[in-house]
């Protein structure tokens, strides 16, 4: 199937210049759009709703009829647009529209009809969703998100049941009493883009009863290590104290009779080695806490709930 070049697409252009108006009205098309085998679609300043909801048409109102400054389409929201072009399509041709590459690596979507009827009129329009990650500036009037490239029809009638045209679907989109009312039609994108925050906000929540868990955890653990220094602190001094009696009973032992001096050695003896005990005792107790605080020092940092839903809807 054969497509029309970027002579032969001259050539009808010019030929519509002279009063038979084809493919393009006059004032709607720019030379420098031409490509070899198709045309760059360029987004008006009007026909156009942003983001927000807000619509600017001819008939829009003080401020509102068109969109002269650049905005931005965030991660995750919809714009509807138009193009600045006004076809005028003859029978004998078909257009066929193919969103360009290098939008599609920034993460613009676009969506609307990826054909064009012989006979249809008026302008193309499309809706842009921003799945990428970075913002993407629109300038209307100049930014371009599609091309258009047109084939001949074999067989071609110039008597057509049916012209298409974007008439009703602009009264539809664009009417009096509207003021700001999102599209409804892509709600999923902007619902993505609304469960993301609720995602970080709830992350934000999860971290701070994380750490506020953390801190909970370092007390309970400084009380522990403080209760079981307490309690060795406590043996140690309880055997200490019967040591130094056992000494002091022992001088007085000694002077009064060398048997009791054996005795005073028995109570040495049993004085060291329940001071030893105590000292085993108190080392186990104290094992538990250690490995505690070890384990909390070595535990890897658990990846973040925030990271995995950003990643699960980015």
């Amino acid at each position: 199937m054969s497509v029309l070049g970027r002579k032969e697409i001259k050539r009808r252009l010019k030929q519509g210049d002279r009063g038979c108006e084809e493919i393009f009205r006059g004032e709607t098309w720019d030379k420098d759009c031409l490509r070899s085998a198709a045309y760059d679609l360029r987004i008006a300043k009007t026909y156009l709703i942003t983001p927000g909801g807000t619509r600017y048409w001819p008939k829009g109102g003080p401020g509102h009829c068109k969109m002269t400054a650049p905005f931005e389409l965030k991660p995750g929201e919809v714009a509807f647009v138009s193009t600045v072009e006004k076809l005028v399509m003859p029978a004998d041709l078909v257009g066929n529209i193919a969103p360009r590459f290098r939008r599609a690596l920034e993460g613009i979507l676009v969506m609307g009809g990826m054909l064009v009827d012989p006979g249809y009129t008026g302008r193309l329009h499309f809706q842009l969703a921003n799945v990428g990650n970075k913002p993407f500036t629109i300038t209307p009037g100049r930014t371009s998100v599609a091309a258009i490239q047109f084939l001949p029809v074999f067989e071609a009638s110039s008597d057509l049941d049916r012209v298409p045209s974007s008439k009703h679907l602009l009264k539809q989109l664009f009417r009096e009493e509207v003021k700001t009312e999102p599209l409804e039609q892509l709600a999923y994108f902007s619902g993505v883009k609304d469960l993301k925050d609720e995602v970080k906000k709830l992350n934000k929540r999860i971290d701070d009863q994380e750490i506020a868990l953390s801190s909970m955890h370092r007390s309970t653990e400084q009380l522990v290590v403080f209760g079981v220094f307490l309690v060795v602190i406590t043996l140690f001094g309880i055997a200490i104290a019967a040591l130094i009696n056992s000494l002091s009973d022992g001088s007085v032992e000694e002077a009064k009779d060398t048997a009791a001096a054996d005795l005073t050695l028995t109570s040495v003896g049993l004085a060291i080695l329940f001071l030893t005990l105590v000292g085993v005792v108190c080392w186990l107790m104290m094992q538990p806490v250690i490995e505690i605080i070890g384990k909390r020092r070595k535990q890897p940092q658990k990846n973040s709930m925030r990271e995995t839903g950003e990643d699960a809807l980015g």
